[in-house]
């Protein structure tokens, strides 16, 4: 069965992954009752960007702010709507100072992303469960551009190699 996939930011602190049957009613299997939430006690997150895997693995990306940081979070949920615990910290990796967006889960289940606006030249490839892949590019990082250059968000082919623009 197809699922449909949305993912939305609520005022309550908290990302919420629905999932959709194909006739559009809820997938009760998805999360609890078609809905999967991550609650956030600190501080309001944004979602940036989110990508659904092959294996059917759905990775997200944004920001939390509190007073002192800026932190770039990434969950990982299962097929099922649930956060993999196998994934970073119970399902949760968070990069102080950073925005995490343009992410892609990959047919591994790999995870890569960049850090946003100002990091587009670096893209950052982590093993399923979210340690840096030190066998890609140089120790887990690819720099697309030099400092000069502005880079776009990249975008993956259909043999999952990135392709990256800048001006």
């Amino acid at each position: 069965m197809n699922r449909f996939i949305l993912l939305i930011i609520i005022l309550f602190f908290s990302n919420v992954a629905k999932s959709t049957a194909q006739d559009g009613s809820p997938d009760l299997s998805f999360g609890v009752n078609g809905l999967a939430i991550t609650e956030y006690a600190e501080n309001f997150p944004t979602l940036a960007s989110f990508d659904k895997g092959s294996s059917g693995r759905i990775g997200i990306s944004g920001v939390r702010e509190t007073p002192e940081f800026l932190y770039g979070y990434i969950n990982v949920y299962t097929q099922n709507g649930l956060l993999d615990n196998s994934f970073g910290n119970d399902g949760t990796i968070n990069l102080e100072n950073a925005e995490i967006e343009n992410i892609k889960v990959i047919s591994n289940d790999q995870i890569i992303y960049d850090l946003g606006v100002f990091s587009r030249n670096t893209i950052t490839k982590l093993n399923i469960n979210g340690s840096v892949d030190t066998q890609f590019a140089e120790n887990g990082v690819l720099q697309t551009f030099g400092n000069n250059i502005i880079a776009r968000p990249y975008q993956l082919d259909m043999d999952e190699n990135i392709v990256a623009i800048g001006k």
